[in-house]
């Protein structure tokens, strides 16, 4: 709300009018192609070990995408919904697998970000801002491989066993541990698989720069058409910013004050800035808000059969 009124709502609402509806539709198509190839990248991991098929594993990653941009309820909120669409098509290794997903899409994303300062230093190697983007890259880029290197180094049955001696302490099922080893169990077999990891980490590669595809897009429509090259400066340093602020809802502000900040870099006026930002918000509610009531629908169907079938069952045992 600071940046609009700073810049000034009139020349903001003038952008996004100069936009228009057929950019918002535009913006919202071109993104079905990343979502796409994210579920690609998801499945990648399985090979044929899986019954889900492609068509499933993009839902379940919509699904996820759309709870984080509606839902953020929590930072790993789209990851529980989207592993929960797994689970409930009968995948018993869907946790396991949107952990790794995750990593391999976080390492995707640190390969267009490196690729996004290389372009940024041949582009405008004397740019104050220069620096400090490639100071958050190196910290980016640290943060992320120590997350795989922590999972490899047994992270999660380390959490398992904490978890499991809460449990235990509360008289819980013994179970748990169990389970909680066969969680570390199922990550460590995605991970021993490289060929299929390090494909996945391709596809998601991909997946973000195919994102980029609908900033040029929308400036070109826009009229404040920048080459292919100036947009994946940006887009690669606008996820960074959204990366490493995964605790602020929406990344309300971030988004925007980085798109008036790397954009300036590039001749993107503060107003053509928000406008941009602004369509990536009702595109987000455009894509989103149907698959999260749908998937809700879902959930619901499927709880009302198992009651319904607990309640038969209630009454067979009555009869007899």
């Amino acid at each position: 709300v600071y940046l609009i009124a700073d810049t000034g709502a009139p020349a903001v609402l003038a952008a996004l009018r100069a936009a228009g509806w057929l950019t918002l539709a535009a913006v919202a198509l071109a993104h079905l192609v990343p979502t796409l190839l994210r579920g690609v990248g998801w499945r990648l991991l399985f090979g044929g070990e899986v019954h889900v098929g492609w068509l499933g594993f993009t839902w379940a990653r919509w699904v996820r995408e759309a709870v984080d941009n509606i839902l953020p309820i929590l930072p790993v909120s789209g990851v529980l919904a989207g592993t929960r669409v797994l689970f409930a098509w009968g995948e018993g290794r869907a946790g396991a697998s949107a952990v790794v997903d995750l990593t391999s899409e976080l390492l995707g994303q640190v390969v267009f970000g490196l690729l996004g300062l290389g372009l940024l230093l041949a582009l405008r190697p004397d740019d104050p801002r220069v620096f400090w983007a490639a100071l958050g890259m190196g910290i980016i880029t640290v943060a992320f491989l120590g997350f795989l290197g922590a999972q490899l180094g047994g992270l999660f049955r380390f959490l398992g066993r904490a978890v499991d001696r809460v449990w235990r302490g509360r008289n819980a099922d013994a179970r748990n541990g169990h389970r909680a080893e066969a969680f570390h169990d199922h990550i460590q077999g995605f991970y021993r698989r490289r060929a299929r990891f390090v494909a996945s980490v391709a596809v998601h590669f991909v997946g973000w720069i195919a994102s980029g595809l609908e900033v040029w897009i929308a400036l070109w429509l826009m009229g404040r058409a920048l080459a292919a090259t100036e947009v994946l400066v940006i887009e690669s340093l606008i996820f960074a910013l959204r990366s490493v602020s995964f605790f602020v809802p929406w990344s309300a502000g971030i988004q925007e004050s980085g798109y008036v900040v790397v954009g300036a870099i590039f001749g993107v006026s503060p107003e053509v800035a928000l406008a941009l930002s602004l369509l990536k918000r009702g595109r987000d509610l455009i894509l989103g808000v149907p698959v999260v009531l749908a998937w809700q629908v879902g959930e619901g169907h499927g709880m009302l059969k198992r009651w319904a079938g607990g309640s038969l069952a209630d009454l067979d045992r009555e009869q007899d």
